[in-house]
Formats: C-alpha cells, structure tokens, sequence
C-alpha cells in the first residue's frame, strides 16, 4: 500500500487511536466534537470518528474501514449518478454524452479515497437532487448531514440554501458571479480566525486552509515550467484551464438558454444553484481549501444543468451561438478529462476485478491498476 495516500493514513489512525479506545473515551470525544471542540484523540469529524470506532474497536479488524466508508460513498454516488440519468437517452448525440461523461469522472470513484470530503458532496448532491426534483422537504436532511461527513460542509451549507432560495432568479446569481469575480481580489484574511477563539476546531481549519495572496496565471505557469517532464494534459491541469473553461460556460448558458426558457424548469433550478456557489467559491478565494471545494461542487451542478439542457431541449440545433460556445468549452475541457480519467486509475485495485476480497484481508497487498498497467506495458 502506497503510504504517501490518504488511505494509509487513515487506516494507520484506525490501528494507532481505536483498538484500545474506551466506550466512556469514545462518547465523550465524540460530544466535544459535536460542540467543536478538539477530541484529544482520533479524528475531528463525527463520521469519521464513528467509523473508525466501529471498524477498529467494536468489529476488530481495521481494514473493514474501508468497506464501510466505500459503501456509504458508492451508495450516494451511484443514486446521484441515477437521479440524473433516469431515463433512456434516445438522442444520443456526442456532445450530451461528452457533457453525461464530464458529470461522472468530474468525482467519481477515486474520491472515496480522501473518506470524508467527497462524500459530503455526494450526499450534498443528492440531497439536492431529490429535493428539487420531487419537492419534498424531507431530502433537506441529507443536506443538514454532511457537515457530520466533513466539517467543512458547514460553510458549504450556506450558497447551497442560497442558491435553492432564488432558484428561480438565476439574473440574481449572475449578478452575484459578477460581483465575485470583482471581489476575489480583495483579503480580508487576516485576524479572521481571531474571531472564533472559543472554537477551536473552526479556529484551525481556517488558520490551515487561508492564504495571504492569490497566485497569478504566470505563477501557475512557473510552477508547471519547472516540471518539464509531466504530460501536456497534466501541465493544462494544473494551469486550471477547467476553471476558464466553467466561466465561459455559464455566460454561453444563461444568454442563449437560462434567460430564454420558463424559470420553473429543473435545468434553470441547477444553474442558479451552481452558478450561486461558484460565485461562493470567488468570494472565499482567501480561503484555498472552502474555495476549492465550492468550486468543484458549484461545477458539479452547472454540469447537471448543462445535461438536462442538452438532453430535455433541442437548443444545441436551433442556436449556432450555443452549439459552437458548448464546443469550445467541451475541447477545452479535454485536458481536465484525460487527467481525470487518468486520476481514477490510481486507486480501484486491480484485486477489486479478480479477487474482490484479497484486499480487505491483507491491505498491503493492494495494486492499482495503473501499477499493473506500468508491470505490463513498461514505458
């Protein structure tokens, strides 16, 4: 097992801090927690913390870690996955698939790795999903859970009701986009944690995740210039093409669509969600980690908007404006894919094909399925 990956380390938390953890231990760090507080001992989230109770302490075997945290990832990714697809495709057109494939290599598999993060956001998405999609206020719970899966989601929580607030207004979130994009420049970072000294959970995570200035495109280009060896794709990655490329999109959608069509339609419900927490993202740009995440789920949305488009409309052939401004986004959108695609090879073993359970009873027998491709194919 690779031991620079967030799965080692996770499973070296469950071996070192549980096996011998108290049910008394167990409860009382488990309510400090809960108040943000430091639990001493262990992890800081409350999913995480359960999880690893139970894997390494009540069951007694450390690695089931794994099964129960890809289980609850695979159950949220694939019921997000199907709300969206919940229909035969009978205009199979490229493009739609193109946009159908970016939806689901955008987070998929490789996520379940980093355990809590992506998690959340699936169980955000469908949360969200369902709420708009049947109208029933009972789906809000699965929104209020996640920051129970990562703490982070508390911040998250906030653009997300925002954005189903105005659901309906996406000239609203537009203009808060707008506004971002004029604000990302501007930090008022400092002394920020200063302000929740009584929690230091909050007061950490923002003292990790906060820097003192953005970098610029030719700083990124510095860093990418220094690595010469790396692919092309890798290089326009890490360059954040992706992110123009998101931008772009949103101005082509809301002029040549969103704008035209009924506002009750669930395309226009996803783009004012996505574009509200995009605009979040730009806002809390002094905050790398809360920016990041935001901006992975608001794109996470816009493409959920852009399928149904695709999909419950015939726009892509009566407007040439839209056709051609969603074929620049899609050819700028393929190094993003590759490296994605590339990504999700990184962490599905290969035993998960031919022995499914080899891995679970002896974890540092896993092999990616890149290292077996590099075994095979040498070059």
């Amino acid at each position: 097992m690779d031991v620079e990956n967030d799965g080692h380390r996770h499973l070296e938390a469950v071996r070192n801090f549980y096996p011998e953890m108290s049910f008394r231990l167990f409860i009382n760090s488990s309510l400090k927690i809960l108040v943000f507080q430091e639990s001493g001992v262990g992890s800081d989230d409350i999913y995480k913390h359960v999880v690893s109770y139970l894997s390494g302490n009540i069951i007694g075997y450390p690695p089931i870690f794994f099964v129960i945290v890809a289980g609850v990832y695979g159950f949220f990714f694939i019921n997000s996955i199907y709300e969206i697809f919940d229909r035969p495709l009978f205009n199979r057109y490229l493009p739609l698939m193109a946009v159908g494939f970016l939806f689901i290599m955008h987070k998929n598999v490789e996520g379940v790795n980093t355990v809590r993060t992506w998690t959340a956001m699936w169980i955000l998405l469908f949360g969200v999903i369902k709420f708009l999609k049947y109208k029933n206020n009972k789906y809000l719970i699965f929104i209020a859970l996640t920051p129970l899966v990562h703490f982070s989601y508390i911040v998250f929580i906030v653009p997300v009701l925002a954005g189903l607030f105005i659901k309906r207004k996406p000239n609203l979130a537009l203009a808060a986009f707008l506004l971002s994009m004029v604000f990302s420049g501007f930090n008022p970072n400092k002394g920020l944690s200063n302000r929740f000294g009584g929690q230091e959970i909050i007061k950490e995570r923002i003292e990790n995740y906060s820097i003192d200035k953005q970098s610029t495109a030719n700083e990124r280009w510095a860093n990418i210039n220094k690595k010469k060896e790396q692919r092309l794709y890798k290089s326009m990655q890490s360059f954040g093409l992706q992110s123009y490329a998101f931008v772009f999109i949103i101005f082509i959608m809301y002029f040549f669509v969103i704008r035209i069509y009924n506002p009750s339609n669930l395309f226009v419900y996803f783009f004012t969600l996505g574009t509200t927490i995009h605009a979040f993202s730009n806002f809390t740009w002094f905050i790398t980690e809360v920016a990041g995440r935001s901006r992975v789920i608001g794109e996470m949305f816009i493409l959920i908007s852009l399928f149904l488009i695709l999909r419950d409309t015939a726009v892509y052939f009566r407007k040439k404006e839209f056709k051609w401004g969603l074929n620049i986004y899609l050819i700028l959108m393929i190094p993003f894919a590759i490296w994605n695609t590339s990504r999700w090879f990184d962490h599905p073993s290969l035993f998960s094909f031919i022995m499914p359970g080899l891995v679970i009873i002896n974890p540092e027998m896993n092999f990616s399925l890149k290292q077996a491709l590099r075994f095979l194919i040498p070059f």
